[in-house]
């Protein structure tokens, strides 16, 4: 959330002011007090309003223009309501979404010394202890507004926010292949050291090939993330990739947790243990956003984007002739995507059914053109042959592989674990 919230900052009137302050390497954090003159902030993200699934569709706050508040970076705003489900709710700073007199917007509210922002209640059960998720109740709190109203509804109004879901879009793929490594690590080291009949855990063939299956994952998994969230990445490829990413790798993290936590056994259900927490933190990687909204999206921009559709199959063509495998699932994926999006521009609610499939489908291909490039031979061989043949996705642990190729794909993955 706190990446988020300075994605939101960044580029607005308030970002001179509010930047240095949001700076992620600094200290322990302090209050912002009246004026905002403090360093070392955290940042939250207050988007979903009572009864909302997603983000920013129901605000359930207000705001009015009051000038002259004691709080720097652009005219001053006035916002009362009540958030819920709301990331590190216990932050410095909020970024909070409003209903104003010329439509919605979004604002910075810093928390004062006062009790004009309360946090009502903290939820428990967070996969992460260290972020608190709670609801949030303003009362004519101070703030500033980060959009500019009189852009109109498809100008810089939306800038803002759309930057916010981006970061955390990108941010929950990120998790997502953090949590996948970990699945991997603590399974493969338990099995490495685990000796039951017939020798060491890691030698048996069905358990073998389920570690090798699951380091396969991960590594196309960060290959992926680490990708669309390089410097430079082009803009055009995130916007079509990076929810295609979180909504692919958002459903094979909590698999792949299942998996490590079946291999590790009854250590595993300790609800204190690592595995445990990994298993939690896996299925509350996207922060509020949902697979079949991510999917949703995905149809919007293929039907909107014509430039996110070609930097994608750029991206996807780059080790052209690498492999006849691959070369033959981009050009069935391209075929693909050019017709979804032909028909998403006709009758988005055509493709929606099929939405799923689709960011499947792209996903595992943008994967396997990472994995040409990046990876040894064992590993393209396992990837290409378990995700990319005609028969689709599997389920973790079927791979058609022998038992030599699944051997080199678990020893690069543990290394001496």
């Amino acid at each position: 959330t706190h990446h988020a919230a300075t994605a939101a900052v960044t580029g607005t009137p308030a970002a001179s002011s509010w930047l240095p302050r949001l700076s992620p390497g600094t200290a322990a954090p302090r209050r912002a007090g009246r004026g905002g003159g403090a360093t070392a902030l955290t940042a939250g993200v207050a988007t979903t309003g009572r009864g909302s699934s997603a983000p920013g569709s129901l605000p359930g706050a207000t705001a009015t223009r009051d000038l002259g508040g004691p709080v720097d970076g652009g005219p001053t705003w006035r916002v009362s309501g009540r958030k819920w489900l709301v990331g590190n709710a216990d932050a410095d700073v909020l970024v909070v979404t409003a209903t104003t007199d010329d439509g919605p917007g979004t604002f910075l509210v810093p928390r004062p010394r006062d009790r004009s922002v309360q946090t009502e209640r903290l939820r428990a059960g967070s996969a992460y202890p260290a972020w608190p998720v709670g609801d949030v109740v303003l009362d004519r709190a101070w703030g500033v507004r980060l959009d500019t109203p009189d852009a109109g509804p498809s100008g810089a109004t939306r800038q803002p926010l759309q930057a916010m879901e981006s970061a955390r879009t990108l941010d929950g793929a990120v998790l997502a292949a953090a949590s996948l490594r970990a699945s991997v690590r603590l399974a493969g080291s338990h099995a490495r050291h685990r000796v039951v009949p017939g020798g060491p855990l890691d030698t048996l063939p069905l358990v073998r090939t389920v570690l090798a299956d699951l380091a396969v994952e991960s590594e196309a998994a960060t290959l992926l993330a680490l990708r669309l969230s390089a410097d430079g990445a082009d803009a055009a490829l995130l916007r079509l990739a990076g929810p295609v990413t979180a909504a692919w790798l958002s459903r094979r993290a909590p698999l792949a947790a299942l998996e490590a936590r079946e291999l590790l056994g009854a250590l595993a259900f300790d609800a204190g243990s690592e595995m445990a927490r990994v298993q939690a933190a896996s299925g509350a990687v996207l922060a509020g956003r949902t697979g079949h909204g991510l999917a949703a999206e995905v149809v919007r921009v293929i039907s909107e984007d014509a430039a996110a559709v070609e930097a994608y199959l750029v991206e996807c063509s780059r080790p052209a002739g690498a492999s006849r495998g691959l070369d033959a699932a981009v050009a069935a994926t391209a075929e693909l995507l050019r017709a979804a999006a032909a028909e998403a521009r006709h009758d988005p609610r055509a493709v929606q059914g099929a939405a799923r499939w689709l960011v499947e489908r792209l996903a595992v291909t943008l994967q396997g053109a990472l994995v040409v490039q990046r990876c040894p031979t064992p590993v393209v061989d396992v990837f290409l042959a378990s995700r990319l043949d005609p028969g689709g996705v599997r389920g973790l642990g079927t791979l058609p592989m022998g038992t030599r190729q699944t051997a080199l794909v678990v020893d690069r993955a543990l290394g001496d674990a």
